[in-house]
C-alpha cells in the first residue's frame, strides 16, 4: 500500500469514537491502556493544557495517530512551552509502511513552529526503536526503579512457576528480605503535621517557586496542574499527603495498580522543597504505610537517582532494580529546538527532575 493513499491531517472531529476504537484494534481488551471516553477527554480536552492530534487516514479508515499536549517546562529560571508526545500508534492493519516516522516528523515540526522549547515523550519498548532508528530525538537515560518489597511471593512469580517452591522460598527469604527493606524498623520524625489533601491550594503554588529552583530542567508542578493531574482525572483515585505548616515542605502522591504480576503501591511524585532529605524520608514512610493498608504486596517509586530522593528511598529501605532485572525499561527522550543554545541543559539527564507522574498513564 503506497504512502500517498494515506491522508495525514490534524483531527478536527468532535466524535472521538474512531480514535477510542483505534486504542482497541491496538490493545485488545487491556483496560489499564484503552482509556474511556472521559478519561480521553481529561487528557486531550481537559481545559488545562492545548493539544493535537494528528491522524493518518486511509479512505474512512483511521489508520495511526500521533497526539502531542502543550504543557510547560521551567529551563534555567524561564518557563517555555513543551510538547508532550503521547499514545502514538497504528491499526496492525497498516502497519511497516512509515506511518509512525511521517507522524513524529511532522508533529514535531508543527510544535515547533508553534513555539515549543522542547518535545518530549516516554515510549513504550515497540516505539522506543522507531524514535532512535528514524528521527532525530535523543534519549536521556534518567529514571531508575526502587521497590521495596512486602511480601517475597508475588515477586516469584515471574521467576518460579511451582505454587509450593515459591512459598517455601518465600518462607526462607522473608526474614533476610524484612531486614533488607527495614520493614519495622524506627519511622522518621515529621518536621511538621502531615495531612490528606483533597486539592491543591496557592501554597502548592509558593512550593513549587521554592522547589523548582533547585532544578535547572523541571515540568511544571503548580497547584493549577497538580489539580489537573490528580485531583481531576476521571478513571484513578490517587492518594496525596502534605507535611508542613502554614508553610508546605513537600507532598507524596500515591496509588495502587495491578503491575508486574502483583498489587503494586506505587508513590507516583514526591516533591520537597530545599532537597531537603528528611522531608523526603517522613513522606516515603508514610506513604508505605498508607500502601500497606490498601493491600499493597510491594511499593515502586520511579525517580533519577540523586539527592535527596535516591538516598531517601534507600534509607526507607528501597532496593534500586538493576538494570538487567528491570521487568521493564523507563524510556524518556526529548528533541530540543535546534536554534535556541541555553536550551541544551534539556539533553543533559543530571539537569533534570522527573517523576513517575510526568507520565500521564501511570
Amino acid at each position: 500500500m503506497a504512502n500517498q493513499q494515506f491522508v495525514i491531517d490534524a483531527f478536527e472531529g468532535e466524535d472521538v469514537g474512531c480514535i477510542l476504537e483505534l486504542f482497541a484494534a491496538c490493545y485488545g481488551g487491556d483496560r489499564d491502556k484503552v482509556p474511556s471516553r472521559a478519561e480521553w477527554e481529561w487528557r486531550y480536552r481537559g481545559g488545562l493544557y492545548g493539544s493535537t492530534v494528528w491522524t493518518a487516514t486511509h479512505g474512512e479508515r483511521l489508520a495511526a495517530q500521533r497526539p502531542a499536549v502543550v504543557k510547560a517546562v521551567k529551563i534555567g529560571q524561564q518557563q517555555y512551552p513543551a510538547a508532550h508526545f503521547m499514545d502514538v500508534m497504528t491499526h496492525p492493519a497498516f502497519r511497516y509502511q512509515g506511518l509512525f516516522t511521517r507522524l513524529v516528523r511532522l508533529a514535531t515540526e508543527r510544535v515547533m513552529e508553534r513555539g515549543a522549547a522542547i518535545c518530549y515523550s516516554f515510549p513504550n519498548e515497540e516505539s522506543f526503536p522507531g524514535y532512535l532508528k528514524k528521527t532525530d530525538w535523543v534519549s536521556l537515560d534518567i529514571l531508575s526503579l526502587f521497590v521495596k518489597p512486602l511480601r517475597l511471593e508475588p515477586l516469584l512469580r515471574t521467576r518460579v512457576d511451582k505454587r509450593w517452591m515459591r512459598e517455601a522460598l518465600s518462607s526462607a527469604l522473608q526474614p533476610a528480605v524484612a531486614l533488607a527493606s527495614r520493614v519495622g524498623a524506627m519511622r522518621p520524625a515529621a518536621p511538621g503535621p502531615i495531612w490528606r489533601l483533597a486539592a491543591f491550594d496557592e501554597r502548592f503554588d509558593a512550593l513549587w517557586e521554592r522547589a523548582s529552583s533547585d532544578y535547572e530542567v523541571i515540568l511544571r508542578r503548580d497547584s493549577h496542574h497538580l489539580n489537573w493531574r490528580y485531583c481531576q482525572r476521571p478513571s484513578v483515585e490517587y492518594a496525596v499527603y502534605a507535611v508542613g505548616s502554614p508553610d508546605v515542605r513537600g507532598y507524596v502522591v500515591l496509588r495502587t495498580r495491578r503491575m508486574f504480576g502483583m498489587k503494586l503501591g506505587m508513590i507516583v511524585e514526591l516533591m520537597v522543597a530545599d532537597r531537603d532529605e528528611g522531608v523526603a524520608r517522613v513522606l516515603v514512610d508514610h506513604g508505605v504505610q498508607h500502601l500497606l493498608e490498601c493491600g499493597a504486596e510491594a511499593v515502586a517509586c520511579v525517580v533519577p537517582d540523586r539527592p535527596p530522593f535516591g538516598s531517601a528511598l534507600r534509607r526507607q529501605g528501597f532496593l534500586r532494580v538493576p538494570r538487567a532485572l528491570l521487568p521493564r525499561r523507563f524510556h524518556f527522550l526529548v528533541r530540543v529546538r535546534s536554534a535556541e543554545q541555553h536550551f541544551s541543559s534539556a539533553l543533559d539527564p543530571q539537569e533534570w527532575y522527573l517523576s513517575w507522574g510526568d507520565n500521564d498513564a501511570v
